[in-house]
């Protein structure tokens, strides 16, 4: 499907066009701007494609022709926007990439899982074709192990613990399962990296969940509202986690761009 850069795309953009068109070496799978934004400053010759199937940012990063989509929070958006991504720009490597919540106890907020294994509630698995040497001074702290994907965000402490018991995993998210199937359908390798948003011993605040039920702007728009109108200071979490969230954002930027050091450009 042709591609088109945006009207403010300059010389340097329209060379990271013509390259994407060829092919791209790594694709990058993300649900929100807020997990993407601090990676996406790290890229060089960066421009926004548009498209039938969406839009898709395309750039440069250690030598590496890069193209990432931000696809929404759940498994029926995150597959689309994997689709889309094989489909335009046929990557060598797909990396599903954002937040997660913590199911061990000895994981806290800011530490990284790299998957072994990802797999759904309903106790269906994928291996993880896993190559990667962690530095010495890796910070901080990765975690190598499984990551569920549910259609709900855990919010309750036992609920997470429970969940993460019942399938030896470390991390649970929203997306990571449909990215990793829609790879396997497509016979791409993939891998997925998590950083911590919320320890397993922390609950999140009901208006979380309230917001990823909800559907477009003007849902979530609703479901933040109403829960300031039900408790007022739910403003000061928003506020919090907002803070947080860019800080952990930080983090998963840095390591990404260390990951991707790890992985030979293409001939």
């Amino acid at each position: 499907m042709p591609l088109h850069p945006s009207s403010a795309a300059r010389p340097a953009a329209a060379q990271a066009a013509r390259s994407i068109r060829a092919g791209c070496d790594i694709g990058f799978v993300f649900a929100l701007g807020i997990e993407s934004g601090f990676f996406e400053d790290r890229l060089t010759a960066s421009t926004m494609l548009h498209g039938a199937g969406g839009r898709v940012r395309v750039g440069q990063l250690g030598g590496h022709r890069v193209a990432l989509v931000r696809t929404g929070m759940g498994q029926a958006a995150a597959r689309r926007g994997a689709e889309h991504l094989l489909a335009g720009h046929q990557p060598r490597l797909i990396i599903s990439a954002g937040f997660s919540g913590a199911l061990h106890p000895e994981l806290r907020r800011g530490d990284l899982v790299l998957a072994d294994r990802v797999g759904l509630a309903s106790g269906e698995r994928l291996v993880v074709d896993l190559r990667y040497q962690q530095p010495a001074d890796a910070q901080p702290c990765v975690h190598v192990g499984g990551i569920v994907t549910v259609d709900q965000l855990i919010c309750r402490p036992e609920d997470k613990l429970a969940l993460g018991r019942a399938h030896e995993a470390l991390a649970v998210d929203m997306e990571t399962w449909a990215v990793a199937d829609a790879c396997r359908a497509a016979k791409v390798p993939f891998l997925a990296v998590r950083v911590i948003s919320d320890a397993a011993d922390e609950p999140l605040p009901a208006f979380l969940d309230a917001m990823a039920r909800r559907r477009g702007f003007a849902g979530k728009t609703g479901a933040v509202l109403g829960a300031l109108w039900r408790r007022p200071g739910s403003l000061r979490e928003m506020v919090r986690l907002r803070s947080e969230g860019l800080v952990q954002a930080d983090r998963l930027a840095r390591f990404l761009v260390t990951l991707v050091g790890q992985i030979s450009p293409a001939a």
